[in-house]
């Protein structure tokens, strides 16, 4: 099942020198993507302002697998893992115009008080959204809770 979605499209401004989104770009557009996704768990602007609440990164990981060139369609969909009192475990797979998967970014999210800028529990109403997107673990995608490894070790 997924959470939600955000589209964008790669333009020559976010190709590098090998002629390939630049990673820093993915990047960048899966950080608009958890900007989408906390729209939907009730932090868009009016609610981070009502509430005096925000999100922040705590950890990410990207996994690149295709390349994406000029003029190709950037689809994000996303996925809520987990949760806590204070924290959001989220998984976003970007796919281009074929639907192939071109990479990957697992996120550890920290809820925070926009004043403080303390780590603060997650208002009642963003832990119901939460809740209400939540997948199961049979749900989650394959790619989600890898870790980096060396696995031909010398």
């Amino acid at each position: 099942m997924i959470t939600g979605s955000y589209e964008s499209i790669v333009e020559k401004s976010k190709v590098d020198f090998n002629n390939h989104m630049n990673d820093a770009v993915y990047a960048k557009e899966f950080s608009n993507a958890m900007e989408s996704m906390m729209d939907q768990i009730a932090l868009d602007e009016t609610g981070r302002n009502e509430k005096d609440y925000t999100i922040f990164t705590l950890e990410s990981h990207i996994l690149y697998t295709k390349e994406m060139k000029v003029g190709e369609s950037i689809y994000i969909e996303f996925y809520l893992l987990d949760y806590d009192s204070k924290r959001i475990h989220a998984f976003f797979e970007m796919k281009n115009n074929l639907g192939e998967i071109t990479a990957s970014c697992e996120m550890m999210l920290l809820g925070v008080s926009a004043s403080s800028r303390k780590a603060a529990v997650l208002p009642i109403e963003v832990e119901n959204k939460v809740k209400e997107l939540l997948i199961s673990k049979d749900e989650w995608p394959e790619k989600a809770g890898r870790s980096i490894s060396m696995t031909n070790k010398k």
